[in-house]
């Protein structure tokens, strides 16, 4: 009998240069200071590990309506050498978390996979690309494909959502109300048919255990000195509300940059 031990997670935000930010402090000699200022106008400043993709085996999946919007979040299997699980969030309605949802169907979650984010400037539009490549072996060049999405043909597939009538007459109204149907229909998608099968498989999956640093009394050597297992992964936390870690920079209710149907990009910024 007694309290349950909660499990500690470190939520990774993903900026717009497509890197992961991890939450360290000033004294972390690997931290880089980032100062922006929040929708209310106030400036802060924060201290992260800045890393470019992650792997692992992802554990849960979930989705989380905040105050910010509904936020789209990964959780990976704690890991040898890691103290506390590593939760991704991002926006599901940004080009990162509409991606990844167009691409879960064809993860096999019995094996590792890579979680990179990119984003880069499409030299025949010149429009901004963003998204989430997931590398996996057993896809053409480890690279998990769109569900929804025929390259050779150029066309949606699986019932993914497509513009009614005619686009060159759409309104700003018009691509956000596309894009909420678009949102709709990949967080069905993948409560009603990933989320499942996910779970099926963590609760098959067996992992080699991860041991515990040994805690030991402290000598008069040891004194002052960090313990263990107490680095930037292992100590730092980032802003825990429901849903999942939220940036102050974040927070200005706006959605990223949206993918077009053709697999380009809107270059509007479309208000929650």
């Amino acid at each position: 009998m007694g309290f349950t031990k909660r499990e500690k997670k470190v939520f990774v935000t993903i900026l717009s240069d497509a890197t992961l930010r991890i939450p360290t402090t000033e004294t972390d000699p690997d931290a880089v200071k980032r100062t922006f200022k929040t929708s209310a106008g106030v400036e802060m400043t924060k201290y992260e590990l800045v890393e470019d993709e992650y792997t692992g085996f992802i554990k849960e999946i979930r989705f989380n309506e905040t105050d910010f919007g509904t936020m789209l979040n990964v959780v990976f299997e704690k890991e040898e050498g890691i103290n506390d699980e590593i939760s991704i969030s991002m926006s599901a309605s940004g080009n990162f978390g509409t991606d990844l949802m167009k691409k879960l169907s064809n993860v096999d979650f019995s094996k590792e996979i890579t979680f990179a984010p990119f984003s880069f400037t499409s030299n025949d539009t010149g429009k901004e690309i963003r998204g989430i490549s997931l590398k996996q072996i057993g896809h053409p060049e480890n690279k998990v494909p769109n569900y929804f999405y025929d390259v050779a043909n150029k066309v949606g597939i699986n019932g993914m959502p497509v513009p009614a009538g005619d686009t060159k007459v759409y309104t700003k109204d018009d691509w956000k109300i596309y894009f909420m149907q678009v949102k709709k229909f990949l967080m069905d998608h993948v409560v009603e048919n990933v989320i499942p099968i996910l779970n099926e498989v963590v609760s098959k999956r067996v992992l080699a255990p991860v041991v515990e640093p040994a805690t030991e009394e402290p000598t008069p050597d040891s004194v002052g000195e960090e313990p263990a297992g107490s680095g930037p992964l292992g100590s730092a936390m980032g802003l825990e509300v429901e849903g999942g870690y939220i940036p102050e920079d974040l927070r200005d209710g706006s959605v990223p940059l949206e993918e077009a149907p053709d697999g380009g990009v809107v270059t509007k910024t479309i208000p929650f």
